[in-house]
This record gives C-alpha cells, sequence and structure tokens, in this order.
C-alpha cells in the first residue's frame, strides 16, 4: 500500500454508500452509478471499466462492494493475484451457476468462472450454503472446494457443548489440506450468510450471528498470523437496499468491526 494511501476502498453502485459517512483518508470511494450493465452481471464493456477503475491490491487490499448483485467484482480483484493462492468465501450461495444470459459475469456464478478460469486459485473454502445447492452445482468445481455448509453451521449451533468451540473446528478441518496450506489468502464475505435477525440483504439468508461471523473471521486471521501465510486481500458485500434506511446504520457497524479485523493485519 502506498504511503499516505487510503486503505480500503468502497466501490459504489446501487446508491446504498451514500448514505454511509466515511473517512477519505482511510477509504477510497469508486463512484461506479454511472456504470450501465453492471446489475447482477457484468458485461464485458463494464468490465473493462471496472478494471480500469478499481485499485490494485497493492493500493488497496480491502474492499467493500456494496450489495451482494456486485459479489462478482470479487473475481475481478482476485484476477490480477499472480502467485498460487487460496480463496475462502462465506455466502448463503454457492456462486457456482451457470450465467443464464451467455458466458457473461454474474454475482450467482463468479465463483464458478474463478474456478475455471483463473489459473492461480488452487483451493476454494466454502462456508454457508446448505448442502443441496452445493450438490447441484458441477461435480469439476466442486473437486476444488472444500466446503461447510450450512446444515453443519446450524448443527453445531444446536447441539455442540461449546458451540465456539465446535465452529473452529470445523474451520480448522477445511484449512487443513496439506498442499494449499502454505499459499497465501484472500477473504470474501457476502452478508447474506447472516441471518434476517441479524442483518437484511438483497438476497435470502443463512442462519449464521454477527458474533459467529467475527469469531470465525478472527480465527482465520489468527491462524493465517501463526502459521506466517499472507493475507493478500478481503471483500465484504451484501449491502441493504438504499431504500432500507433502517438497516443501513446496522450493515455500517457489521463493516466496521470486520474492516477493524483486517486492518489490525495492515
Amino acid at each position: 500500500m502506498k504511503e499516505n494511501h487510503p486503505w480500503y476502498s468502497v466501490v459504489s453502485l446501487s446508491g446504498v454508500y451514500e448514505e454511509y459517512p466515511f473517512d477519505e483518508k482511510e477509504a477510497e470511494k469508486i463512484d461506479c452509478r454511472d456504470l450501465p450493465g453492471t446489475n447482477c452481471y457484468c458485461d464485458d464493456e463494464a468490465r473493462r471499466i471496472l478494471l480500469q477503475r478499481l485499485p490494485r491490491l497493492s493500493e488497496s487490499r480491502f474492499h467493500l462492494l456494496d450489495s451482494g448483485n456486485y459479489h462478482y467484482l470479487s473475481a475481478l480483484w482476485i484476477s490480477r493475484i499472480q502467485e498460487p493462492f487460496r480463496l475462502i468465501v462465506f455466502d448463503n450461495h454457492t456462486d457456482m451457476q451457470p450465467p443464464a444470459f451467455g458466458g457473461l459475469l454474474s454475482c450467482g456464478g463468479w465463483l464458478a468462472a474463478s474456478i475455471e478460469e483463473n489459473l492461480f486459485l488452487e483451493d476454494v473454502i466454502l462456508i454457508g450454503p446448505d448442502e443441496d445447492s452445493f450438490l447441484q452445482t458441477d461435480e469439476l468445481f466442486r473437486k476444488k472446494v472444500r466446503f461447510i455448509s450450512k446444515e453443519a453451521l446450524s448443527d453445531v449451533r444446536m447441539h455442540a457443548e461449546d458451540p465456539d468451540k465446535s465452529l473452529i473446528t470445523l474451520l480448522d478441518h477445511a484449512m487443513e489440506a496439506q498442499d494449499h496450506k502454505k499459499n497465501p489468502v484472500y477473504i470474501s464475505i457476502d452478508k447474506d450468510i447472516l441471518s434476517s435477525e441479524e442483518m437484511f440483504t438483497t438476497w435470502s439468508q443463512g442462519d449464521l450471528t454477527v458474533s459467529e461471523l467475527l469469531l470465525m473471521t478472527e480465527h482465520i486471521l489468527d491462524t493465517l498470523q501463526k502459521e506466517k501465510t499472507a493475507l493478500l486481500g478481503a471483500d465484504i458485500c451484501g449491502e441493504p437496499d438504499p431504500d432500507q434506511s433502517l438497516w443501513i446504520p446496522k450493515s455500517r457497524e457489521i463493516n466496521q468491526r470486520l474492516l477493524a479485523l483486517f486492518h489490525e493485519r495492515e
């Protein structure tokens, strides 16, 4: 990161961030509201322009990506990584669905596209979707993914004697693949993994609590630090619609708590 450069970036597409106060010394706001061809799907022209506008990872490793409609921005950022790496994704959906419109990059298929196209992406840990959704994805994609299902997370919450410890055990098991354990890591978080009681997003939601999400994220970061494994970057999406004003302060609070964990590793 350049000296005196903001340490994280904010990509504004829906307009929701117009309701968020940002410190310009900390956050670089990238206004892309003028750009057509971006909502849920990213057409070729929008992709070209976005790649021009998004800062390099060397300038900004952490990013806010607006609502889940724009989760495909993760694929654009990790396409710039030029070394073997692992990707850890928190999401209520697999994001491994084939696009409905000819090969366009989409919020529901960006992970499949990355697995298929990104030669440096060696290992994916996917946390949150239900088992049926995962089993409906292409077997070739599933082979590259270590999966923690919604059912496994719920079982821990309902039945484990020490739920926090059991969550950590699930994570450790997913991260222990020896072939990729030392590869640097990129983390992508969609807040639709949270329950609708904790957060309101534009997509169907999971059952995770904010405390559980923070616990798991912090444990991942602590593990990377302990094993001297680099954190290449991270992003957060899952903002509410701009007209959901009651949820905007809550969403901003969750962002700030997650960003604080990442900033400790900056």
